[in-house]
């Protein structure tokens, strides 16, 4: 099985980083492409689904590195990934089928960073709601003890378009 995937960084064929000597490495990875999309930055944020079997990756991991680092990322936006796990024989494939391109956001392009998702898929949506103030959640939250959907712990709207299409995407 595959333990290893290659999603982009700053490493590639052609990339700003040249690799003199590698053991692990015979040549320098190609650039990573998905849906005739070049991935520009690297893997930066991950969370998995409570069941395991799917990781989700993005690209962005804070503008002021992003721009030194990943100056491509700024200008065509950051993506989201899925990666799936195989928990019988172990392994990992990039599912090729799965890409949310934060280039082409209304507004964009936008920067994806760290993911909630509307209805709670991955490990970061295990919350105790009674563990943070009040105020930080929205009033509608507070009163439910959950997120609505559109709506981050910081109580900050996110884009319309954004979460339909996670919806749609994700089992």
């Amino acid at each position: 099985p595959l333990l290893q995937v290659f999603v982009g960084g700053s490493i590639s064929k052609g990339g700003p980083v040249v690799v003199l000597k590698d053991e692990e490495l015979q040549s320098q990875p190609e650039p990573f492409v998905i849906q005739g999309k070049k991935v520009p930055g690297g893997p930066q944020m991950i969370q998995l689904s409570l069941d395991g079997k799917r990781l989700y990756v993005t690209t962005s991991l804070y503008s002021a590195w992003d721009r030194q680092f990943y100056p491509d990322l700024i200008r065509h936006g950051s993506v989201m990934l899925q990666i799936d796990v195989d928990t019988e024989k172990g392994g990992l494939t990039v599912n090729r089928d799965f890409l949310v391109d934060f280039g082409k956001e209304p507004g964009g392009p936008c920067m994806a960073h760290e993911m909630r998702y509307p209805g709670g898929d991955c490990t970061s949506d295990i919350w105790d709601p009674n563990a943070m103030a009040d105020e930080e959640l929205s009033p509608q939250a507070a009163k439910k003890g959950t997120l609505s959907p559109g709506v981050s712990r910081s109580g900050a709207a996110e884009p319309g378009t954004l979460v339909q299409k996670l919806r749609g995407n994700i089992s």
